[in-house]
C-alpha cells in the first residue's frame, strides 16, 4: 500500500508544480499571442496560483491563466 501512496503523492505534487511554473520563453509567447510586445522577459514572479508579474524589455504585464487554460494578459503600464 505504501508504494501506491508514494506514487500518488509524487504524481499529485508534480501536477501542482507544472500548473504554477512557467518558463520565461513560454510567458513571452503568451504575451506576444495577446498582441503585446515582449521580446525578452527580464523578470518573472509568481503572484499566486496561475498568475505572474512579468517585466519584459518593452513593459510590464500581469498574466493570469483561467481554469479552462485560457491566458489573460494585462499591461501594468510600467516601464
Amino acid at each position: 500500500m505504501k508504494p501506491l501512496f508514494t506514487a500518488f503523492f509524487i504524481l499529485t505534487f508534480s501536477t501542482h508544480l507544472s500548473a504554477e511554473e512557467m518558463s520565461r520563453g513560454e510567458i513571452a509567447g503568451v504575451i506576444r499571442s495577446a498582441e503585446q510586445p515582449c521580446k525578452n522577459v527580464l523578470d518573472l514572479e509568481s503572484t499566486g496560483k496561475n498568475s505572474w508579474k512579468v517585466e519584459c524589455n518593452s513593459g510590464s504585464y500581469i498574466v493570469f491563466r483561467e481554469t479552462d487554460g485560457k491566458f489573460i494578459v494585462q499591461s501594468s503600464g510600467k516601464k
